[in-house]
């Protein structure tokens, strides 16, 4: 027994890699390979779905029991159970958004387009984004904003960015948001107002383009 106790103390493990116990004697030493991740094997369909179900299922939660009542009603005598009766019904429905209703005073001229950015409260992370036109007010209304609450940013051609934080949107409901007045300078549109702006607009200045004085304008469609 003597004999075996001196190579067994020797052993001395190293370490778990992807559930494996490696050991070592000496300068010998086998680590395990990590086992790769396995990709999910499902569509962006599929995973739609899934995310679609798993909303409704939180949906079913959050009704009330006499609304729960009326899927159970339903269900008497069906082969599908309430909660499946709810489910198809959720499935089959179109997607429930919020209106943004949106002042952005001082644009330059009826028609300018925004772009409008919604981010997770305090950070940098986009959830959704939409273009819209102003009339002369700088008003405009986007009607497909998911529900929730988040950080608006807009910003249009020339301009520089502006943000209205913790705005929430409520399903079939409107949200006014009004920003900062439009602030111009951001010729290369990387929003900041800096030198490589200033060279840009010396370059041209004073030039007219190739149709000057034709009649219209040339804002985005």
């Amino acid at each position: 027994m003597a004999k075996l106790t001196a190579p067994l103390m020797a052993l001395k493990a190293i370490g778990t890699i992807a559930g494996k116990i490696t050991f070592t004697r000496g300068k010998d030493r086998v680590i395990a390979k990590r086992k790769p991740i396995p990709t999910d094997p499902r569509t962006p369909g599929q995973l739609a779905q899934r995310d679609k179900v798993s909303g409704c299922a939180i949906q079913w939660q959050a009704l009330t029991p006499s609304e729960k009542q009326d899927y159970i009603d339903q269900a008497k005598g069906a082969k599908q159970t309430a909660f499946g009766i709810f489910l198809t019904a959720c499935l089959m429905a179109p997607p429930v958004t919020s209106t943004l209703h949106g002042t952005y005073p001082g644009v330059p001229s009826p028609g300018v387009n925004v772009i409008v950015r919604l981010f997770t409260p305090g950070t940098t992370t986009e959830i959704y984004k939409a273009i819209a036109p102003t009339d002369a007010s700088g008003v405009f209304d986007i009607t497909t904003v998911p529900p929730g609450t988040y950080d608006v940013g807009i910003k249009c051609d020339n301009s520089l960015s502006e943000l209205v934080a913790n705005k929430t949107f409520i399903a079939s409901q409107t949200t006014n948001v009004t920003f900062a007045s439009w602030r111009g300078g951001d010729i290369d549109n990387n929003d900041i107002a800096n030198s490589a702006d200033r060279s840009i607009l010396y370059i041209n200045w004073n030039q007219g383009g190739a149709c000057y004085g034709y009649p219209g304008n040339w804002l985005m469609p």
